[in-house]
């Protein structure tokens, strides 16, 4: 099985793909979601005491293959709650703040990853979770 993506597509291209891998690959699932135009996004990792953010402008899907380097990455201390060594806009930086504001309030004993999109209308976006500490 291999991962792909495709963005902007049909929905009878999106169907005439689907019912060809399946048609070779029953075993496989697949999730479809809506293609967003990001004006950036970002990995959110929250470990006990901190934050660690890393992202780019545009998709941060290279980021989370291991391929390319962030373009910005910030830590944030939950006891002092501040940010040290950003390298961002504050225009960007609100939306961090939401992001991180919005987990604190649902998963504030968890460790976890997440991925966040902020697009280009600036629609905030979570679209992967992992609870670390429900893997170890």
């Amino acid at each position: 099985m291999s991962l792909f993506y495709k963005n902007q597509i049909s929905k009878k291209e999106l169907f005439d793909i689907l019912e060809i891998r399946l048609q070779n690959n029953l075993d496989e699932f697949y999730i479809v979601y809506h293609s967003w135009d990001f004006w950036f996004s970002f990995n959110l990792v929250k470990e006990k005491y901190s934050y660690i953010v890393e992202g780019k402008f545009g998709s941060q899907k290279d980021i989370s293959l291991g391929i390319e380097q962030p373009y910005f990455s910030l830590t944030y201390n939950r006891i002092s709650r501040t940010f040290d060594n950003y390298n961002i806009e504050n225009d960007c930086m609100k939306y961090i703040v939401k992001a991180i504001s919005y987990m604190e309030n649902i998963y504030s004993n968890d460790t976890y990853y997440t991925e966040v999109a902020v697009t280009k209308k600036k629609e905030l976006f979570f679209y992967e979770l992992w609870i670390i500490n429900e893997l170890i």
